[in-house]
């Protein structure tokens, strides 16, 4: 039997069958993803373990690998392709089923439009690929529902191309969650359709995932995150239900085809789910306003330059990193407090000395970055939270950093924040998060 065959039919695959690195490149609301290697195969792959704390029913067990044989029949181009299943038997006695897929090169759509100045032919492709992997699983028999569409579940391989992730998932989550004290903080609030959070008795269905796609637009054309401004997840709730959606303002206007996304993106989340078109009529209309080959080539040139001088800079502050979030990525552009202190300490005779370049407006310092993690203490996680780094970002700070104690943990938060931000991670952001904190002690650090 050749690889290919191998590797496209479903199966158990032995967990000694899989190399993989012991670093996560990823976590999500019920598992770790790590990179890996299929020795036999040859080719790259991730794989994302569950989160359990108790052994498993063999019924649960049943239902898991039941879904996971029914999503692996989905097999199209803009639909991460799923291999198999593995089980690793851990030290403490329990066993944690994970799901092998194709590696998607560039992480998520999620971490990605983080880095801001994303070429607008790269976001329209993205719309559109999205549009038709969605509609490639509401066309299967029965129709595949994904239930939780949203970026941090839309995945990019090496060529910038869409992979739709976690789609159809649901005895995985809610077996996961059974079984493990983990909290979920994926932040899927935001996506979820009014008829919903109106009634939870609501039987999903294409509508639900209409919808989030409408929220994903939006996400897309403005890189940022919807209602940030929002006082809680009740208000966000509540906003929806009574017909709100996020600031069509904040979309810009000079961009081409922004106006026809626009109207599409109004018609997709409106508050009557059978006014929301059909995956099929969003490819339709979106299909015209696709850019050329040429343009696409043009903007992933422009992003390997950036990322070319991002990494031969030592380290490059002024705009975002790596688009991946491996291992190697991880440990070119967050260069570790202790480095930072001995470089400090050999160019300068005080290390707490100023430069003279200072404002709100102006990035801090690594120099401010070590003495104001010195003493952030536990506080590390709430001002990570503030800053906008993900659940996932602050799990792989925690995990990675585990030996290293807080001081490490605080001073990777600045690194990934001013990684993902670049020009836009200011003082006076910064300042304003402290104090949001109650952390005003450590303002004369800006000073």
């Amino acid at each position: 039997m050749s690889t290919e065959s191998q590797a496209s039919e479903f199966a158990g695959i032995p967990f000694d069958h899989l190399i993989y690195e012991k670093r996560p490149i990823a976590s999500g609301g019920y598992g770790v993803v790590y990179k890996a290697e299929h020795k036999n195969w040859g080719i790259p792959l991730a794989i994302k373990f569950t989160h359990l704390d108790r052994p498993i029913s063999a019924s649960d067990k049943s239902a898991m690998l039941k879904e996971a044989n029914k999503l692996h029949k989905a097999q199209f181009e803009y639909v991460l392709r799923l291999y198999g299943v593995s089980e690793r038997h851990l030290e403490n006695g329990l066993s944690s089923l994970g799901i092998v897929t194709e590696l998607a090169e560039n992480g998520s759509l999620d971490r990605f439009i983080q880095r801001s100045g994303v070429p607008w032919a790269l976001r329209l492709r993205f719309v559109y690929e999205i549009a038709l992997g969605m509609n490639y699983l509401h066309h299967l028999n029965p129709p595949l529902l994904h239930c939780d569409l949203k970026p941090a579940n839309i995945l990019l391989n090496k060529d910038y191309h869409v992979k739709i992730a976690d789609f159809g998932m649901a005895e995985w989550r809610r077996i996961t969650q059974q079984y493990s004290s983990k909290e979920n903080k994926g932040g899927t609030l935001n996506y979820i359709a009014p008829e919903y959070l109106k009634n939870i008795n609501t039987r999903a269905d294409v509508k639900i995932d209409v919808y989030s796609f409408a929220i994903v637009m939006w996400e897309i054309m403005t890189e940022r995150k919807p209602y940030e401004h929002a006082v809680g997840s009740d208000a966000v709730s509540l906003g929806v239900k009574r017909g709100q959606r996020p600031d069509i303002k904040a979309i810009p206007k000079n961009k081409p085809s922004v106006h026809h996304l626009v109207s599409l993106m109004e018609r997709c989340w409106h508050q009557i789910p059978g006014e929301r078109p059909s995956f099929a009529d969003c490819i339709r209309y979106l299909k015209p306003t696709q850019p050329s080959d040429r343009d696409v080539r043009a903007a992933i040139q422009s992003l390997t330059q950036e990322d070319m001088c991002c990494v031969d800079a030592d380290p490059c502050p002024e705009e975002p990193g790596s688009l991946t979030e491996s291992k190697e990525s991880i440990s070119k552009l967050r260069k570790p407090v202790q480095e930072t202190r001995r470089k400090s300490l050999e160019l300068i005779p005080d290390v707490r000395r100023k430069e003279t370049l200072q404002g709100p407006d102006v990035m801090i310092t690594s120099l401010e970055s070590l003495e104001l993690a010195e003493s952030l203490g536990k506080d590390w996680k709430s001002l990570a939270r503030h800053l906008s780094l993900t659940e996932v970002d602050i799990e792989m700070i925690d995990y990675n950093y585990e030996q290293d104690g807080l001081v490490e943990k605080g001073y990777q938060t600045v690194q990934m924040w001013q990684q993902h931000q670049g020009k836009k991670a200011t003082r006076a952001i910064l300042v304003s998060c402290l104090q949001m904190i109650d952390r005003q002690d450590l303002l004369d650090i800006f000073k």
